[in-house]
């Protein structure tokens, strides 16, 4: 169901009633609101979760009294909050933040990126990665175009 429309489509029939010039004031807002969320919306898709492979794939390591020392007593697992103990699992994220494996699971299930930095995973979505490609060869171009325009040279396509 278009719940954008659903709304807009309450509020105009309910506001019909009053005055035509109130009417078409909420006909207004509807339409500028609607068009605000589409903007919003435009382009960018929601991020999948991570590749179940990659997933699979991530290093576990064990808490040593080493690495207790290392982070300090307060050390604690970003998502449940618990203070870290020595023979605790932990797995590592390519970014080098770590949680426990029982922690991370439900969050890459849902996300492909890091709770702490938000570095992102791979994921098994072919069409979100076409768009990571694409976005990324833009970003590049537009940093390409801001440099020559820097640099005093102009290129013309």
């Amino acid at each position: 169901m278009n719940y954008t429309w659903y709304f807009s489509h309450n509020i105009i029939t309910s506001s019909i009633t009053h005055e035509s010039h109130q009417a078409k004031e909420i006909i207004t807002l509807c339409i500028i609101c609607c068009a605000m969320i589409l903007e919003i919306n435009s382009g960018v898709p929601k991020a999948p979760p991570a590749s179940k492979e990659v997933v699979a794939k991530l290093p576990v390591t064990t808490v040593t009294e080493e690495a207790i020392a290392k982070l300090g007593k307060d050390a604690v697992c970003s998502i449940c909050q618990e203070n870290l103990v020595v023979d605790d699992k932990m797995q590592e994220l390519p970014c080098k933040h770590m949680f426990h494996p029982p922690c991370l699971k439900p969050w890459l299930d849902e996300h492909n990126s890091c709770p702490i930095c938000r570095h992102e995973l791979k994921t098994d979505d072919h069409a979100y990665e076409s768009w990571k490609e694409r976005e990324k060869e833009a970003e590049e171009e537009r940093k390409g175009a801001a440099n020559a325009v820097r640099g005093g040279e102009y290129m013309y396509v």
